[in-house]
């Protein structure tokens, strides 16, 4: 929003002062920004205020609420990996609060959500709150997740950027690192690669977003026992795991929105995925999460834009963000 940013940083603050400078400080230049305030408040009311409108059935998903989903009210279905008294559970054995818990419509112990839902093409608006990371397959969610939408509907994601929470330290995750998982077959797999659980365990630091955008990111390693420690802990966890085919909760990718961004759309154009990026959604200062919404497109129909010599609306390119 051209006019909301130079409203708050002065009349020289434009798209390039942005990219160069707004960016790195966390500067606001869309409401967009605010997305899982916007989804509940703003995106998921609109939706329903045209299914009122247009006599048509609109159906909505949340992928993974735990006990604090983004999107209610009507026409909302939720897909977890456990049903309600489990994860009521587990959120007591961890001590997060009951904020909105709401019953599970859909339930599959390792996240495949097509073979839990068998309605194809029936979803205006998914949604997901920090789910991406830890899938094991990461093209096959996005393929699972475009199956699941109408042709036109949107993917919208509030996710962690690696730069301002445990992750810090960590390598952003590459196309090489997501076509590796997808042609490994992870999909079947039931949990992480070893790789990632001694990541999370033993490599991770604090999860203070205001910290780190203040550069104090925390010790990179621990004193060496402890760090040992930690990484026969992880080989431990990792081997129990696969010998009672359990899955281990870590992060098996760890993005900023430019490399997630780009990731997206060169899987689409490599036509292994049919959702590309519509709006990109930087983090604010002090805080660790960005949006970004993706959007249903099949390549017929980029097809026949690009012969009427028409642009997509979709793409956002992985050096800059949308602002609208």
């Amino acid at each position: 929003d051209p006019a909301r940013y130079r409203s708050k940083y002065g009349n020289g603050a434009d798209h390039h002062h942005y990219v160069e400078v707004g960016r790195k400080l966390g500067y606001e230049c869309t409401r967009g920004q605010h997305l899982r305030r916007l989804l509940i408040t703003e995106i998921l009311p609109k939706f329903q205020e045209f299914t009122e409108k247009s006599g048509r059935a609109h159906m909505f998903l949340e992928i993974g609420p735990f006990v604090n989903p983004m999107l209610l009210g009507e026409g909302v279905k939720y897909f977890e990996v456990m049903d309600l008294p489990k994860l009521k559970e587990r959120a007591e054995h961890i001590g997060y609060p009951l904020k909105n818990p709401v019953n599970i419509d859909y339930v599959h112990p390792t996240g495949d959500l097509l073979d839990a839902i068998h309605h194809r093409q029936a979803f205006s608006l998914i949604a997901s709150s920090n789910v991406l990371p830890h899938q094991l397959d990461l093209v096959g969610h996005l393929q699972a997740v475009g199956e699941l939408l109408i042709e036109g509907g949107y993917y919208a994601m509030v996710l962690a950027d690696k730069r301002y929470m445990i992750d810090h330290f960590l390598p952003e995750t590459s196309i090489a690192d997501v076509l590796d998982d997808h042609y490994g077959n992870r999909r079947g797999a039931s949990s992480h690669k070893m790789r990632s659980v001694i990541e999370h365990r033993a490599l991770t630091v604090h999860s203070d977003a205001q910290l780190h955008w203040a550069k104090q990111h925390g010790a990179k390693f621990r004193s060496p026992d402890d760090f040992v420690d930690r990484v026969k802990t992880s080989i431990k966890e990792y081997n129990q795991a696969k010998e009672q085919n359990n899955y281990v909760d870590v992060h098996n990718y760890h993005f900023t929105p430019q490399s997630l961004a780009f990731i997206v759309d060169t899987l689409f154009n490599l036509e292994l995925t049919n959702v590309r990026v519509h709006r990109l959604y930087d983090p604010l200062t002090g805080e660790f999460e960005f949006g970004i919404v993706l959007k249903k497109c099949s390549q017929v129909v980029v097809e026949e834009v690009a012969e009427k010599g028409g642009a997509s609306d979709a793409t956002v390119s992985a050096n800059s963000s949308a602002t609208s």
